[in-house]
């Protein structure tokens, strides 16, 4: 198949809107379950594949099912929408072609009818959130929560059923690591739906939408995001790591590397506006809030250990590469930059 093809389909699916934010992360989870429980590398491969095709199923069938009720509401609001240039039976033949491809290939690798239960409710939620009557995307809190559900918490319980951590976990760390995991993903799912819907202000006003954001003020969106979501969310990742951390030290290095980065960026003062517009914000960085941890860091540190302790992981971490390869040197160049910044500015004042 050639590149127009492949571009064209991903524009279809909007895989630019969840293929580098949402796959590292649950990609994380299933690293960490391969590292507790002594995985070898054939039964991760085949886990990490059928993970992947059937959560990229999902994700398309979810944007693919938003984007075909939301085409007025675009059109009104000035926002592209990928679904208007197709008929109907079109667009009804991608979401069936989106549900089968992950229902099927399940079935069709796995007798475990928990993770087909739980795959058919990640079906379900984005179906509820986009078509009326119920459309709970804008039903106030409701949409936030089957956003938050279905984009970030659910995934994960159907990875952690894949891999075998639920139901049949054998020790109290694959309690620990399913438990936070789960914490983690939904309290980051319901901040990011939150500064999404914040960032799609403008368009929902014009198009009449009115998310949970829009019947808010600014003001209280970021003290709910900031001292509730968040701290929440660091919680749950908090006990995540510490429960990995005496079975990987690179996990350990990465962590501190990475918290001495952040640390930096505070120091340096560093602004990160979000909820209000950049020229008038004097909003602080803040670290999780542009996801690097979980794109980046989290999975990264993970595979490393792994391909430390049985090298056929190799194999493994050459596709993690092939996959998110551009996103690794994306998020490194930003981080040269940022270090370039932060050396000119402590230069600056050495130099006055």
């Amino acid at each position: 198949m050639t590149a127009e093809p492949l571009k064209s389909i991903a524009r279809v699916i909007r895989a630019d809107n969840w293929f580098c934010w949402k796959i590292p992360p649950l990609f994380a989870v299933a690293y960490a379950s391969f590292l507790l429980q002594g995985t070898d590398y054939r039964s991760a491969l085949q886990d990490l594949l059928l993970i992947f095709w059937c959560i990229a199923s999902v994700a398309s069938y979810g944007h693919i099912v938003n984007d075909v009720f939301d085409i007025e509401a675009d059109r009104a609001g000035g926002k592209p929408n990928a679904m208007e240039r197709f008929r109907p039976w079109q667009r009804l033949t991608l979401c069936i072609l989106s549900v089968l491809s992950g229902l099927g290939a399940l079935l069709c690798f796995t007798t475990n009818w928990m993770a087909a239960a739980v795959l058919m409710i990640n079906y379900l939620l984005p179906t509820v959130y986009s078509i009326p009557p119920l459309r709970l995307k804008e039903r106030g809190v409701a949409g936030v929560a089957c956003d938050a559900l279905g984009a970030h918490a659910v995934p994960v319980l159907f990875v952690l059923i894949i891999v075998g951590v639920f139901p049949s976990a054998s020790t109290l760390a694959e309690v620990g690591i399913g438990i936070s995991a789960i914490v983690w993903s939904l309290f980051a799912g319901l901040r990011s739906i939150v500064v999404h819907q914040v960032d799609d202000l403008l368009s929902d006003g014009r198009s009449d939408v009115v998310t949970f954001a829009g019947t808010q003020t600014r003001a209280s969106l970021r003290r709910l995001v900031l001292c509730c979501f968040l701290p929440v969310e660091a919680i749950g990742l908090g006990v995540f790591i510490v429960i990995l951390i005496p079975h990987s030290e690179v996990l350990a290095i990465a962590t501190l590397v990475y918290a001495v980065l952040e640390a930096g960026k505070l120091c340096a003062g560093m602004k990160m506006p979000i909820f209000f517009e950049e020229s008038e914000s004097q909003e602080r960085y803040l670290p999780l809030l542009n996801n690097s941890f979980y794109e980046l860091w989290l999975p990264s540190a993970l595979l490393l250990q792994l391909c430390a302790m049985q090298t056929e992981y190799l194999i493994i971490g050459l596709l993690h590469l092939l996959f998110f390869g551009a996103l690794i040197v994306n998020r490194g160049y930003l981080l040269l930059k940022m270090l370039q910044k932060f050396v000119f500015l402590n230069q600056g004042r050495l130099n006055r």
